[in-house]
């Protein structure tokens, strides 16, 4: 069984019935910049192992990621192709230069229950990456109950990673901090932002900015693969 067709046997509602798609027959791999190989070396390292099937969705570019895992079946990522038309979303250099080579992540298959890519809906795309924070201000009843004002200035932070559950990662747009908008969760790895209630604004043990958190949750990756 191919990657692709292992893929649309894990995700069966990802296509239309009626979809025209194109799958390459030669298997690539990712190349990226220097910098990125020494500020990201988890995540090159992750990325560089993978066996990289170009598809075509509607006319649309991905990149289907698959590794083996320990458990001898195969997992991965289906990925936006590389984009490096960022000019008009303000997030942090590192960032944009990633998406010049990786355009993120859509969805997962076969995945292991105990990485924070579980149940997300984009990891790292130029769409996400154009949200920012201010749906907060839909909970400023969170924050008023408690007597305080949101510590944070929303235009400030982007989206990096959006959980089905509203559930966001949040990265600063200068300084590349990270923080997690939570209204509902069950994790031991966060911890309030000082000062604000439960459900709201986490700080993400050992992620404080965007590198340790990419390279975080591309080691769950790479302790899950052969």
């Amino acid at each position: 069984m191919t990657d692709w067709q292992e893929f649309c046997e894990a995700i069966p509602w990802f296509l239309n019935h009626d979809a025209k798609v194109k799958v390459s027959e030669e298997s690539s791999q990712l190349t990226f910049s220097i910098n990125i190989e020494n500020q990201l070396p988890l995540l090159t390292q992750l990325l560089k192992r993978a066996t990289v099937t170009g598809i075509t969705i509607e006319n649309v570019n991905y990149n289907l990621l698959a590794w083996d895992s320990l458990d001898s079946h195969r997992l991965g990522w289906l990925s936006l192709a590389p984009n490096a038309e960022t000019a008009d979303i303000e997030i942090i250099p590192l960032h944009k230069e990633l998406l010049a080579s990786f355009g993120g992540v859509i969805e997962r298959f076969n995945e292991s229950d105990d990485t924070w890519l579980l149940n997300t809906n984009e990891f790292l795309t130029a769409k996400k990456a154009s949200n920012d924070a201010t749906f907060i201000e839909d909970y400023l009843w969170a924050f008023e109950d408690e007597g305080i004002e949101i510590p944070i200035v929303l235009e400030n932070f982007y989206c990096v990673l959006r959980e089905a559950n509203g559930n966001t990662t949040l990265c600063h747009k200068k300084t590349g901090q990270i923080l997690f908008f939570a209204t509902d969760h069950s994790f031991d790895h966060i911890t309030p932002v000082q000062g604000c209630p439960e459900y709201t604004l986490y700080d993400i043990a050992g992620s404080e900015n965007f590198i340790t958190w990419v390279e975080s949750i591309a080691q769950q990756w790479l302790n899950k693969i052969a």
